[in-house]
């Protein structure tokens, strides 16, 4: 190569260089999709997080070499918990040093709620606690109680990790977010902190448009296919009767089944709600013989485009399909 081409060579990688956007200094993985639509409004004029479980199921995800390659690169990584995402203890365990690895499950001011047990919730309560020792907004159900498992705390075991779909929560998730993103490059904060605020301002407008659509379905239950909704169903005043399985890469026994099939004759439950991601065919057997309907429903918006708007979309769908599914029958 002549002087001449090495130095024009030199030029244009400087050029480059120099011209790359500022955002590029943040390298940011975000494990699920919901938390990925947080970070991401967060990020907006700073950067683009990068999502992690792009396809299928958190509680099944396995990482490719490109995943391994990107969360090795990152300046931060953020999960929500390692209980609701298994895959990242190992992840967590064997990042460089300087990766700062993020749980958002204990992000300050979040409202908790311990995961329920049995196939209809009767013999354990919504218990929850909160970090910032304040009542959780919306229509908090009336079974709901205080921690009572003083030894717990964030992540623990008992601990329901779907904290995203309490609206609340996403306005706690967004500010640490915020924070964390701050410390990593200061350049931003006063971005990141904007858009912090015009989260909190949209939050208001869905929440409330949220509860207006689902007004009429307070007071009929319905049944879930898998115990992951109990956040939104706090919040908004709403009453799952049971659950077909609480942990969802295991097939519900016969027993099961039959447990949960009376409780929907029991209960006048008129909707039982299925998950893409699962057989219908168990959904199926479920309410046969019942007047219940069927609807799809899902926690982590698998079929919306990703991106800031994936988490007001996700819960304007779930509102919807709750609201058609559990409305009065003509």
């Amino acid at each position: 190569m002549t002087r001449l081409k090495f130095l024009a060579l030199a030029f244009v990688i400087g050029s480059a260089a120099l011209a790359r956007p500022a955002a590029a200094e943040i390298g940011v993985v975000v494990t699920s999709r919901p938390a990925h639509a947080i970070v991401a409004f967060v990020m907006e004029g700073v950067g683009q997080p990068r999502l992690l479980v792009e396809r299928g199921s958190l509680h099944t995800f396995s990482m490719r070499p490109s995943d391994a390659r990107a969360v090795n690169a990152a300046d931060v990584v953020f999960r929500v918990s390692g209980m609701l995402e298994p895959f990242t203890q190992r992840i967590f365990a064997s990042l460089p040093e300087r990766v700062r690895r993020v749980t958002l499950i204990e992000a300050p001011g979040l409202h908790l709620l311990n995961r329920r047990t049995g196939a209809t919730f009767e013999d354990h309560d919504h218990a929850g606690h909160d970090h910032a020792h304040r009542p959780a907004a919306g229509h908090k159900n009336q079974r709901e109680q205080k921690h009572t498992h003083e030894h717990a705390q964030p992540g623990d075991r008992d601990v329901d990790g779907h904290v995203w779909l309490d609206p609340g929560n996403a306005r706690a998730i967004a500010r640490h977010v915020a924070t964390v993103l701050a410390q990593a490059a200061p350049q931003h904060a006063q971005r990141l902190h904007a858009n912090v605020a015009r989260f909190d301002a949209k939050i208001t407008t869905m929440d409330a448009a949220v509860a207006a659509s689902l007004a009429s379905a307070r007071g009929r239950t319905f049944v879930v296919f898998h115990d992951a909704f109990q956040y939104f169903e706090a919040h908004f005043g709403l009453e799952a009767v049971a659950a077909i399985t609480l942990t969802p890469e295991l097939k519900p026994s016969a027993a099961r089944i039959a447990q949960v099939r009376r409780k929907i004759a029991a209960s006048g439950a008129l909707c039982v709600f299925a998950e893409p991601q699962f057989p219908a065919r168990l959904v199926e057997t479920v309410v046969e013989g019942s007047r219940a309907r069927v609807a799809v429903i899902d926690p982590e918006g698998r079929t919306l485009a990703p991106g800031p708007g994936l988490y007001f979309d996700l819960m304007h769908t779930l509102g919807t399909e709750m609201a058609r599914c559990l409305s009065p029958r003509g």
